[in-house]
């Protein structure tokens, strides 16, 4: 195991979750399971800042961590794929380029001014290691099957080149051979 990057000890979401702990190594698969309605997505919105816990700590690399928002969890290595792709996951009206580069607004713009060569570049570079399969990037996600706008989501969040990648059902209501690809991602 590499070393410790974030725990939680008695977690707590009033309502949602009671008690999680558990710690997470750097380049470790954590897996959660549970019935529908167990807290499983809720614990995942909080370590990202979407939801704030009622009690327990987190700690990211031995420090206490607690995440105002997405925006604090995303700029200390945290990225969340959500499990509900379509209304949380990728903008159905906006193409694929502008999806990707979505979270890195600051990093593909300078003085406020969007530069669309390195908007096209970062399009290009992960929706091609997730092979979206279409027409261009600059395509709308909505106009995609399934499983490729759940690659999209994957190439948002991958092109952030996050220290944790916090999975939510990256397979749900996706075909047996876009389902392969995404554990093969997981694996790598």
């Amino acid at each position: 195991k590499g070393e410790e990057i974030l725990r939680t000890q008695d977690l707590s979401l009033e309502g949602g979750f009671n008690n999680i702990s558990f710690s997470l190594h750097k380049g470790e698969i954590l897996g959660f399971f549970g019935l529908v309605g167990a807290g499983r997505s809720e614990v995942m919105q909080t370590l990202f800042g979407i939801t704030p816990q009622t009690s327990g700590t987190i700690s990211l690399k031995n420090k206490p961590f607690l995440p105002a928002g997405p925006e604090e969890a995303m700029s200390n290595g945290i990225a969340l794929v959500p499990e509900d792709r379509q209304t949380q996951g990728v903008i159905l009206e906006m193409s694929i380029r502008k999806n990707i580069s979505l979270p890195l607004l600051k990093e593909v713009s300078r003085l406020g001014i969007l530069n669309a060569n390195q908007e096209k570049e970062l399009a290009h570079e992960y929706g091609s290691k997730m092979e979206i399969r279409a027409a261009g990037w600059n395509v709308e996600a909505d106009t995609l099957s399934g499983g490729n706008q759940q690659k999209v989501v994957l190439a948002k969040w991958l092109a952030t080149n996050p220290e944790i990648l916090i999975l939510d059902e990256p397979t749900k209501g996706i075909d047996v051979a876009t389902k392969a690809a995404v554990h093969n991602f997981v694996a790598d």
